[in-house]
């Protein structure tokens, strides 16, 4: 059994998964844009292990959103978090994705949710921004740099690794995992994004804990406890 700490399932390109999602104790599924919202709600009424998280990514922050649509989300669910949030250097307007971030990340401390975020080439500004807020956050699909592990940390952060990260060269996969305290590693596919890298939970799994020199199974047992920890 495992969590997989993002994915998602409202993606056209999903359907029925990868091949051991059967397997899955837990899955935190995210959206991208407001037009999967309802699928969401559909799919949490099917299967339990659904965790659902609702968001825009900050590629659509300049579409345009009814913030008030998700505050009645998150009030009518008391499971349903946030995500998938954040920023990303060099997409749409950072100032576009800034307002619509902190928007959602207002929403997230009021009614005390979990978010998922997507952060890419703008790590100080999100740890300003997130210093701001007591929140739960997943930084999702982390690759690093390490050097601001120990302040996002501080800000009370998990790290959930994807199979992104075996894109980078093996020393520096190492230097990025060991970085992570043992007791906010999370693990997740994003599947479908990261389909061609990751065929199973499992493969991948056992690719992040050969990194950390152990056992699979010992890490997939202080990963459950550490998605428990963040849940309380």
């Amino acid at each position: 059994m495992f969590v997989d700490a993002h994915l998602h399932m409202t993606d056209s390109r999903f359907g029925n998964g990868y091949s051991d999602i059967s397997d899955a104790e837990m899955l935190f599924s995210c959206t991208s844009e407001v037009k999967e919202w309802k699928l969401l709600e559909k799919l949490c009424k099917e299967d339990c292990r659904i965790v659902p998280f609702y968001g825009v990514h900050p590629w659509f922050a300049n579409k345009g959103v009814n913030i008030s649509e998700l505050e009645s989300i998150l009030k009518a669910d008391s499971r349903a978090n946030v995500g998938e949030i954040g920023l990303d250097f060099g997409k749409v307007s950072l100032e576009d994705q800034i307002a619509l971030f902190r928007e959602q990340l207002e929403l997230a401390e009021k009614y005390d949710r979990i978010v998922s975020v997507h952060m890419v080439k703008c790590e100080s500004e999100m740890l300003r921004i997130l210093k701001e807020y007591s929140i739960r956050t997943i930084l999702h699909s982390f690759t690093g740099p390490e050097s601001y592990v120990k302040s996002f940390a501080r800000c009370g952060c998990y790290f959930s690794v994807s199979p992104l990260i075996f894109r980078k060269q093996p020393e520096k996969i190492r230097s990025v995992l060991t970085s992570v305290p043992e007791d906010r590693l999370l693990i997740e596919t994003d599947d479908p994004n990261n389909r061609y890298r990751c065929l199973t939970m499992s493969q991948h799994a056992s690719n992040v804990s050969g990194v950390l020199n152990m056992a699979s199974n010992k890490m997939l047992s202080f990963i459950r406890k550490n998605t428990e920890r963040l849940m309380c």
